[in-house]
């Protein structure tokens, strides 16, 4: 018995230790695994690739990021997959009048020659005929003030004599400061800062709350704006359909003046407007849509403010204080140069037109709800339609944004008949949501009724009836009719009470007699 419980014993051993064998191979093959792995990343994380190994690519952010995202707080309605160096931004749905995208647009910036925008528009306000009303550079302070600055020009001579019109090219194309300081000084009959001071008062009366100007031209930088305020600018601008023709125009023939023996062409520095420009052909989402805008510069940096359209969309963009460096376009010509306003421009606008669509939010021949509808045997409800569609930018189908419409309704609990059909009754304002976050708001529209609605007589006859018996002043009616009952009964019992009282008295007088 003691030999098999050593046999017994003997075998246990040899059998534990086989298990140990075994399992030895596989739990240092797991105490290895996180080393390896650690090496193996040691191994990735390196600048220099091994031989045979596959040299890392170098990846644009922005193509890492979705092309529409919700903007938040301060920053309009969406985000592009990208961040413009422009130190500020507005883009404006004109559409909707709503603000798609901005950056600081309430910073303070140098407007440079973004000045000519409202030179030009008071211009329009003053003169009635460009072509009649004539200007002759003969004012000395006009030559001497930009003498030796190095400013733009557009050779206007001297003793020249020019239309209103032909300024107006002058100033707006190759952004000549002696064509603007000659209508500022036409308009204001020799007193500029009269002009100065309408120049102040037209951009407040437009809302401009960040703006002030100091000279016609855009040469001081003491000319102060903000991005939001030259979209305003621009907006008012480009309600001239004279100064739209002028700005939209690649190239003008200056036609033969006193000093100049030939015609010569006047350049647009808006170089988005022609079709020969790299410009143009960078940006196909954009190219022919910018049809007018404005530069400016007085350092290494650009400001542009400009419009752009297709037949589905409208936008206004400002770019205010663009750094040099930001137009790796113009850095790649063979002859570097450096428009970055308009590249970033561009940028935005390719993204809004390729991304973004002008949409209604609401069906106007749709009930969108219904409120209870009283007095009327035909129906118990009454549904209603939105007055307006309320246009709203929204991401195209294909990008893959989840867009929700949220519908808050204010509307009376019920309605009574007679109703008419386009009664107003209430409103409901619409929510956008991007991917479960909450963009903004759309707009209100008013709610009316989708069809009429009959008074029937006899059941408001009941209703009414039904009205009266339950509501509180019945109650109070009928509660001060028991009490008046009951007092009565009272009275009654009173007077029955007292009358036997007498009458028991009487009979017990008589006896004693």
């Amino acid at each position: 018995m003691r030999k098999n419980k050593r046999k017994r014993t003997t075998a246990g051993v040899l059998l534990c230790l086989f298990l140990l064998l075994f399992s030895f191979p596989a739990a240092a093959q797991e105490g290895q695994e996180p080393a390896q792995a650690e090496a193996a990343e040691t191994q990735n994380s390196d600048d220099t690739p091994g031989e045979g190994a596959e040299a890392p690519t170098e990846e644009d952010p922005a193509a890492q990021l979705p092309v529409v995202r919700p903007a938040g707080e301060g920053q309009g309605l969406y985000l592009p997959p990208f961040e413009p160096a422009a130190a500020a931004v507005c883009l404006v749905s004109e559409d909707t009048g709503l603000t798609v995208y901005e950056k600081n647009a309430d910073a303070p910036m140098v407007a440079a020659s973004l000045v000519k925008l409202m030179t030009a528009i008071l211009t329009m306000d003053n003169v009635e005929d460009l072509d009649a009303v004539t200007v002759t550079a003969d004012s000395d302070w006009v030559f001497d003030a930009l003498y030796g600055l190095n400013a733009s020009l557009a050779d206007i001579k001297k003793g020249e004599t020019l239309t209103v019109r032909e300024l107006l090219y002058a100033m707006l194309l190759p952004s000549g400061n002696e064509a603007a300081l000659l209508l500022a000084d036409h308009i204001s009959g020799g007193y500029v800062e009269n002009f100065l001071f309408m120049m102040n008062g037209r951009a407040e009366a437009l809302g401009c709350t960040g703006t002030q100007f100091a000279d016609p031209n855009g040469l001081s930088e003491s000319n102060i704006t903000t991005a939001r305020d030259m979209s305003l600018i621009m907006r008012e601008f480009c309600q001239y359909p004279e100064l739209m023709e002028i700005a939209g125009t690649p190239t003008y023939e200056m036609a033969q003046h006193e000093a100049h023996s030939a015609p010569y062409n006047l350049f647009n520095t808006n170089r988005l407007l022609v079709e020969t420009s790299p410009y143009y052909s960078a940006f196909p989402a954009s190219a022919g849509r910018v049809v007018a805008g404005k530069t400016g510069r007085l350092g290494e940096w650009q400001n542009f403010a400009s419009m752009a359209q297709s037949e589905e969309a409208k936008y206004i963009c400002t770019v205010l204080n663009s750094p040099d460096e930001a137009d790796v376009l113009g850095a790649s010509f063979e002859v570097p140069q450096a428009r970055p306003a308009l590249y970033e421009s561009a940028q935005l606008y390719d993204w809004a037109f390729s991304y973004l669509s002008v949409r209604p939010a609401l069906d106007t021949t749709q009930p969108i709800t219904e409120v209870p509808l009283r007095y009327c045997m035909d129906s118990d409800s009454l549904k209603l339609l939105p007055s307006s569609d309320l246009q709203a930018l929204l991401p195209v189908e294909d990008t893959g944004c989840e867009v929700e419409m949220d519908l808050s309704f204010s509307v009376p609990e019920s309605v009574s008949a007679p109703v008419s059909e386009g009664d107003a009754v209430g409103s409901v304002t619409v929510t956008l949501g991007l991917d479960g976050e909450v963009v903004g708001v759309i707009g209100t529209a008013e709610l009316y009724a989708a069809e009429g609605a009959e008074r029937n007589n006899t059941l408001y006859a009941v209703r009414r009836v039904q009205e009266f018996f339950g509501s509180t002043y019945f109650k109070v009616l009928l509660g001060v009719i028991a009490l008046a009952v009951l007092l009565y009964i009272g009275l009654v019992v009173l007077v029955g009470y007292l009358a036997e009282q007498k009458k028991a008295r009487g009979g017990r007088q008589n006896k004693k007699r």
